[in-house]
């Protein structure tokens, strides 16, 4: 039986086990829900084969019926320009909706730079322009650091895909059908992140033109005329600055007070913090899904090629006359492992024992140095004594035989007078000699003997029995303990989560001053 801390160790390695199952699982049930089976789509393919031939079946008997009627042609005409309109009316709609939605986005946007066109003119009025324009340097470069940073990622995962398409292409066994949605889907997402990026550069442009054309007003002083060159070195860092992936969902913070001097520092740290553990732990499980995609794969065509050698070979075992050596052989192999498992559990257990006995020796010798000087006293008392009772022996030995002297006497004495013993024993008998007494007394310690002898037997016959329930009973102990160990760990738990999901969260504002 294990320890507590064993115990606790191993379930707790059994809840994390099962997190990472249910994760991995639940990722599975993603990709596997992502991907269209190539049965589907043949099977829609032909469901739409056979819409498209009733579709012109109808066509063909409403045509050879109306053909015959008056009017036909102009009503043909009429159903087209019909037809042409109806669509017109909805390409119409949409782009109406596409229009509202970048009018929506150019309101957001002009409000973003009212906003930020009043934060600078705050900044411009309690600070100079030189300081404005160190900020601005350290922003361009810190973004400047984002954006290659991001830049290596999307190379990075674009080499491994090529490499993952490479070995995929490479693998003869492998059904390029059943990925051909999954890399239709990968290309139309990054046809999205283009359009995206495209888009942000052109409101970047946008934005770098609009601070431009406000800022000519604001250099027609003489202490603005004399920072000139810094202007222009700042202008073309701009100019040349990436997009930033997710500017646009800085307009949607709500209007707060600007952090500033010692909070706003403290701010940027944890934020700093914060983005760094973010992003390496999306680095994480980034990899983690590659590897476990891989690992899939992997498994699914291991899988496969076992199960034909696995039935290759016990037809070639049914031929040659020996079906069954296989798994025969893998019994073995499992039997000889189990054999290695438990020597080595022997030569642990052999190993313990060893350290208890050097332990009980090592006692012992401790206890020898320990008591050596009491022995030493001991023998000299010993000593001692013995001289005493080699003195004292004749004196006790005359004194013992002159007593016996003493009792003989006065029994004869007793005798001559006539005078019986009666003495009550405990079973209430009453004895007037002492042979009657001293047998009296030797059949009590008789039926003493045999009754311990009983004892005896009954305890050597029960040993065992009460040695296993003993034990049972101290491992339900212990396992109820080690139940009441979980049963707060997990009350712990829950109320650790609790007091994690019920933290606020620190969010940047920017807000009009």
């Amino acid at each position: 039986m294990f320890g507590d801390d064993e115990i606790l160790e191993l379930y707790q390695q059994h809840k994390d086990l099962q997190e990472q199952f249910k994760e991995a699982h639940k990722a599975s049930e993603q990709s596997r829900s992502q991907l269209i089976s190539p049965a589907e789509i043949k099977k829609a393919i032909v469901q739409m084969e056979e819409d498209k031939e009733q579709l012109e079946r109808k066509v063909e008997a409403l045509h050879t019926k109306l053909h015959g009627s008056d009017g036909f042609e102009p009503m043909l005409r009429e159903v087209g320009a019909l037809r042409v309109e109806q669509d017109e009316q909805l390409k119409l709609a949409e782009r109406m909706k596409e229009q509202r939605s970048h009018a929506y986005q150019a309101e957001q946007r002009l409000e973003q730079l009212s906003r930020a066109l009043a934060g600078k003119k705050a900044e411009a009025g309690v600070s100079d322009l030189g300081r404005l324009l160190q900020k601005l340097e350290a922003e361009l470069e810190s973004d400047t650091r984002e954006m290659l940073q991001h830049r290596q990622g999307l190379q990075r995962a674009i080499r491994e895909l090529e490499e993952r398409k490479r070995a995929t292409a490479s693998d003869p066994d492998d059904r390029l059908a059943m990925f051909r949605q999954q890399a239709s889907l990968v290309a139309k997402k990054r046809e999205q992140v283009r359009q995206r990026l495209e888009a942000v550069r052109r409101d970047k442009a946008n934005v770098d033109a609009e601070l431009a054309s406000k800022a000519r007003g604001a250099l027609d002083t003489p202490f603005a005329k004399s920072l000139q060159p810094g202007r222009v070195r700042l202008l073309g860092c701009l100019n040349s600055r990436p997009p930033r992936p997710k500017a646009a969902e800085v307009s949607q913070l709500p209007d707060q007070p600007v952090l500033r001097g010692e909070e706003f520092r403290k701010y940027a740290a944890e934020l700093r913090g914060k983005t760094a553990q973010y992003k390496r732990m999306k680095a994480e499980l980034g990899g983690l899904r590659a590897e476990w995609g891989t690992l899939s794969r992997t498994v699914s065509l291991l899988a496969g090629q076992d199960s034909s050698v696995t039935s290759q070979l016990s037809a070639v075992e049914a031929k040659r006359g020996v079906a069954g050596f296989a798994q025969t052989e893998e019994q073995l192999r499992q039997a000889e492992q189990l054999k290695a498992e438990v020597d080595s559990a022997k030569g642990k257990t052999l190993e313990e024992i060893s350290q208890v006995v050097e332990e009980i020796n090592r006692q012992i010798k401790d206890n020898k140095t320990r008591l050596a000087p009491q022995i030493k006293s001991l023998r000299t008392l010993r000593a001692q004594h013995g001289e005493i009772e080699a003195r004292e022996r004749p004196e006790g030995s005359c004194l013992k035989a002159a007593a016996m002297e003493r009792v003989k006497l006065q029994r004869i004495a007793d005798e001559k007078e006539g005078r019986a013993l009666r003495r009550a024993m405990p079973d209430g008998a009453v004895v007037t000699t002492y042979r009657e007494l001293y047998e009296r007394r030797i059949k009590e310690q008789e039926a003493q003997q045999r009754e311990l002898r009983e004892r005896q037997k009954a305890l050597k016959e029960n040993h065992v029995p009460n040695k296993e329930q003993m034990q049972l009973f101290r491992d339900l102990n212990k396992l109820l303990r080690c139940k009441v160990d979980l049963q707060k760990a997990a009350r712990a738990e829950a109320a650790d989560m609790a007091a994690a999901e019920q933290q606020e969260s620190n969010v940047l504002s920017l807000g009009n001053d």
